[in-house]
């Protein structure tokens, strides 16, 4: 059957010739113009071409003989895996020099880096199910890709819309870890950091997790060695990342680990996975702990802690199609319960592991109701969706005329009444981008209606606190006392926070914040009283007082 499956597919890409289509005159979105002179683009090794990006900033529009803001070399490949049998093919591409060295830019008003990605629509006809997804975990407190929308001309013919976005990579402005180095193989250099990663695996360098998921004999879960490169980490480094990652799920699925010094939170920081849990549950992401499924790990001396993310890879998620719990049409299903669906490849049990504990569960019930006020308020997401569909309503025109996927019934492979390559999707198929942006709508008001009726835990959150002095700002500070970290959330958007002893000393400054949730590390200061001083967007100030571990 497999191998029908194969044929039938390898007819129908066959029988695939490029669409013409007129060179975009003028677009409101940045113009991204790749010039490869005749080489044809492959899924690797990279082939050198030359990239222009015409952007003109918002609110103009930008025409392919405008000035660049950038105009270089790059090194340019197909990317995904499914993907790739897309008409529209995502692409990776390294910023280069003119020796063919990459070569750290900034695109488009990203921080300077030179990886980067391409990401076609073809499979998500809304074009917004990743960068929504990005957008909500990056104002919950955690790196996402940035990305930007734009439209792509290859070789003189015009390919669609594509977002622009980063490549989850170390850096200081991706993912924030200490650089590793071949030297670091010994003391508190060896402890991080790490980037590591559960997915399909093609030749990459893994190793085998010691413990079979529960419930799931003779499951075999293999970790993926992301960062340090196969080709860069030493023998050192992966020997410690395993027996770090060993000993971590020897507690984790022990009979003590909801221990409070010595369980799993000894390991890992516990607010990322509360959120990548939500933010898993909230998209109904088959794949959110299974495939595209990241872990950083911070060096020692910067804590040490297991870190859920960056998160990566939307196209399946925020949407109903022929596969296990997503056939659920009503918004219900759980995404954590992947172990009844047979998933490949095999990943840890970790999540299920830790909402079977009360306090875990608890913090995700009471970290999800107070997004709810904010960044995940229907308002709030409607909004943002709205606001893509308005920015996009010219250039999708283009899109659909090149790629006619509107009200076409997509499937894994071409047969039946399929007929386009997608994701398996049971709903109705809109015929137009307006009907698909209300289609992805109605589903997350559905999704958002299971979750407030059946989110896990039980509420025991500190309640907010109201300031008569700042006409009625709320926020709430927890824990108090604490240790070494606590947070601050509000409805409004914190910009600064201040720490003064009693004597009115500064002791400790956290600016730029620009977010509704920040966590505070105040492990450098000693045990004592403190004040708090809060600084929110609006120009309003509050005062706390704190308490370190007394």
């Amino acid at each position: 059957m497999k191998i029908y499956r194969l044929i039938i597919l390898f007819l129908f890409l066959c029988r695939l010739t490029p669409l013409e289509a007129a060179i975009v005159d003028s677009t409101n979105i940045p113009l991204v113009i790749i010039d490869t002179k005749g080489i044809p683009i492959l899924d690797e090794p990279k082939v050198g071409a030359v990239m222009k990006i015409i952007d003109n900033g918002p609110g103009k529009m930008n025409h392919p003989g405008d000035s660049p803001a950038f105009n270089g070399p790059i090194g340019i490949e197909y990317r995904g895996s499914f993907s790739q049998y897309f008409p529209q093919k995502s692409y990776g591409f390294e910023t280069r020099d003119a020796s063919g060295n990459s070569l750290n830019v900034s695109l488009l008003g990203f921080p300077e880096e030179n990886d980067w990605i391409l990401l076609a629509h073809y499979n998500d006809k809304s074009f917004v199910r990743n960068t929504l997804a990005y957008t909500l975990f990056r104002e919950m407190g955690h790196y996402a890709s940035r990305t930007k929308f734009c439209e792509v001309i290859v070789n003189n013919q015009y390919m669609g819309v594509f977002t622009l976005l980063e490549k989850i990579k170390r850096d200081k402005n991706r993912v924030n870890i200490k650089k590793m180095d071949p030297t670091d193989i010994a003391g508190n250099d060896l402890t991080g950091g790490y980037i590591f990663k559960i997915d399909n695996m093609d030749g990459e360098l893994t190793w085998d997790s010691e413990h079979e998921p529960p419930g799931y004999p003779a499951g075999s879960v293999k970790f993926i060695y992301y960062y340090p490169k196969a080709t860069d980490i030493t023998i050192e480094q992966k020997n410690y990342l395993k027996a770090y990652i060993d000993e971590f799920e020897n507690v984790i699925f022990g009979s003590n680990y909801t221990d409070a010094n010595n369980g799993y939170k000894k390991y890992i920081d516990v607010t990322s996975f509360v959120d990548y849990f939500i933010m898993g549950e909230l998209t109904r992401n088959i794949d959110a702990y299974k495939k595209s499924c990241y872990y950083n790990k911070e060096n020692i001396a910067s804590g040490g802690f297991i870190h859920a993310g960056p998160l990566w890879d939307f196209d399946w998620a925020w949407k109903n199609f022929a596969e296990c719990f997503e056939y659920n049409m009503d918004g219900s299903g759980w995404a954590y319960k992947i172990f009844d669906c047979g998933p490949y490849p095999v990943p840890p049990a970790w999540m299920t592991r830790l909402i079977s504990d009360k306090t875990f569960a608890d913090n995700c019930h009471d970290r999800y109701f107070q997004l709810r006020k904010n960044i995940l308020s229907n308002e709030r997401i409607f909004n943002y969706i709205d606001s893509i569909e308005t920015l996009l309503n010219d250039p999708q025109k283009r899109h659909f005329g090149l790629w006619n996927t509107l009200g076409k019934k997509p499937c894994t492979y071409i047969g039946g009444d399929c007929q386009i390559l997608g994701t398996p999707e049971i709903d109705s198929f809109p015929t137009t981008f307006h009907g698909e942006v209300e289609k992805l709508k109605n589903w997350i008001s559905l999704r958002l209606d299971f979750l407030d009726q059946n989110m896990i835990g039980t509420a025991t959150l500190t309640p907010y606190i109201y300031d008569s002095q700042t006409n009625g700002i709320l926020y709430r500070m927890f824990p108090n006392p604490c240790t070494d970290i606590f947070y601050i959330e509000s409805p409004q958007e914190i910009s600064e926070v201040q720490i003064f002893d009693l004597d009115g000393k500064l002791q400790l400054i956290k600016n730029n914040i620009n977010n509704y949730i920040s966590s505070i590390d105040v492990s450098t200061l000693k045990k004592n009283f403190y004040i708090v001083r809060i600084y929110f967007k609006s120009g309003e100030v509050s005062n706390a007082k704190l308490i370190i571990n007394l």
